[in-house]
C-alpha cells in the first residue's frame, strides 16, 4: 500500500532528524518516534517539560505529517474537532484525500523527472512533506 510506504518513508526521516527538547533540569532529549514510547518516557518529564517535549513533536513537520496519516492518531486531543472517531480513536480525515495524498507523494519523489526550477529531488520531497504537515 502506497500509504504505507509514505508512512515508512517518514518514519525513516525521522529517525535521522528526531524532535528534540530540553527538559526542566537543562537536559536536551530526543523525543522517541512512537506514541508508546513517549508514553515510556513522559512519567520521567516534569510537567513543564512534558508540554515543551509535546510542543516540539507538533512543530516537527515530519512527525506531524506521519501524525496526519496514523489511523488512530493517539496524539490527536480528545476534543479536537473535524476528525473522524471510531472505536480506535480519532484521526484525521485523510482517507478520503489518499488517492491525490499518494499521487503527489510519487511526484515529488519521481527521480525521472528533473525537479521544478528551484527545487532539488529532497527539497521537492521536503516541500511535500511541509505541507502535508500543514494539513
Amino acid at each position: 500500500m502506497k500509504r504505507r510506504a509514505l508512512k515508512n518513508d517518514l518514519s525513516a526521516r525521522y529517525a535521522q532528524h528526531p524532535a528534540r527538547s530540553r527538559t526542566g533540569d537543562g537536559r536536551d532529549i530526543e523525543l522517541p518516534f512512537s506514541w508508546e514510547a513517549y508514553q515510556q518516557l513522559a512519567p520521567q518529564l516534569s510537567a513543564d517539560s512534558r508540554e515543551r517535549a509535546l510542543k516540539a513533536y507538533y512543530q516537527h513537520k515530519t512527525h506531524t505529517a506521519w501524525r496526519y496519516l496514523s489511523k488512530p492518531n493517539p496524539w490527536m486531543a480528545p476534543n479536537a474537532q473535524y476528525v473522524e472517531r471510531d472505536a480506535s480513536g480519532g484521526y484525521s480525515t485523510f482517507e478520503a484525500y489518499k488517492p491525490l495524498i499518494v499521487l503527489l507523494w510519487l511526484a515529488a519523489k519521481d527521480e525521472d523527472i528533473p525537479p521544478i526550477t528551484e527545487f532539488t529531488l529532497e527539497g521537492q520531497i521536503a516541500h511535500f512533506i511541509d505541507e502535508l504537515a500543514l494539513i
